[in-house]
């Protein structure tokens, strides 16, 4: 692990070395994550030295630093993962995408910074971005259900894992998360939104007998959103509902299956697993009792972190 030290020396040095040629952003998809989200960061390298850049293999040219809005240097989990060679041509921007989430400890809540310094020996320039800011919320915790699964380790037939629901606020919209953790939450194996929520609505949700968890939850008026997901954070089923004469709702039949009962089903292309062209296109249109969808926003599903992060941090 690298210390905070010598890169806050580095970025000092870096302003007296930046060539006005080339620049370095950084940039995130968005401005709020929860704790151990996906928070993926963008640096941007533009060039216009008049001659290609190339950076790689492996990530010896970027380092990247997180500093708390309280002044503190964000402890590293480990280093950032070697990627493959980046080539910059003149007068063109190159993109390094890379998680913060496994690398950095990211578990408590509050506002930071991240800036990125990039080597380029061939300039013998050291070059830094301007501070990308960014913010960890607090969820809140709506429903937990302990369940096993069949472990790798040997000698240890099952595991235990941490299904919870999580409630966020942010800028006035409220928004439904899922965590999957071991059972003393130590350590977390996937966290990452299913969608908008709707204040005097709560989640139902069940874990079948495969260990499988299935969410049902109302995004608007008239309207839910179905979510199965595996063990491993795996989004095996997503669909939209719509109420009717009846509401949807989750029902457990006699073999121990678990399914949408009431309401009407509305396919469209954001399905998992996506319906047939077809039905997508020309849907039969729902009871005339029910009202038009208003629109959803849908998470875009993220694929798991390459190394699950350790919840337990350090202190500023």
């Amino acid at each position: 692990m690298k210390s905070s030290a010598p890169f806050a020396l580095a970025l000092a040095l870096a302003a007296t070395a930046t060539h006005a040629q080339i620049t370095v952003e950084v940039a995130l998809e968005q401005d709020y994550y929860l704790a151990h989200e996906r928070c993926v960061a963008e640096v941007r390298i533009t060039n216009f030295s008049g001659r290609p850049l190339r950076f790689g293999p492996g990530s010896e040219w970027l380092d990247l630093a997180v500093e708390s809005n309280e002044g503190y240097f964000v402890a590293k989990l480990q280093e950032l993962p070697a990627g493959e060679v980046l080539e910059v041509p003149s007068a063109a921007r190159g993109k390094w995408r890379v998680d913060l989430a496994p690398c950095f400890e990211l578990s408590r809540p509050g506002r930071y910074h991240v800036t990125a310094l990039v080597r380029i020996p061939a300039l013998n320039a050291d070059i830094s971005s301007i501070p990308a800011v960014f913010h960890i919320m607090a969820g809140v915790e709506l429903w937990a259900q302990n369940f096993g699964v069949p472990s790798k380790t040997a000698g240890q037939p099952f595991d235990v894992r941490r299904y919870a629901l999580l409630q966020t606020n942010n800028r006035k919209r409220l928004a439904l998360y899922l965590r999957i953790t071991d059972e003393s939450e130590t350590r977390v194996h996937r966290v990452f939104p299913l969608g908008n929520v709707i204040s005097f609505g709560r989640p139902e949700a069940q874990v079948d007998r495969d260990g499988r968890l299935h969410v049902l939850f109302q995004t608007g008026a008239r309207q839910f959103a179905y979510y199965v997901i595996q063990y491993d954070g795996e989004v095996l089923v997503r669909q939209m509902y719509q109420i009717t004469d009846s509401r949807p709702r989750l029902a457990s039949s006699q073999g121990g299956q678990i399914k949408v009962m009431g309401g009407y089903r509305v396919k469209s292309a954001h399905d998992i697993p996506p319906p047939p062209p077809e039905e997508t296109l020309e849907s039969p249109a729902p009871p005339a009792t029910a009202d038009p969808l208003p629109p959803v926003e849908l998470p875009t599903l993220p694929p798991p972190s390459p190394a699950p992060a350790d919840k337990r941090g350090s202190q500023p």
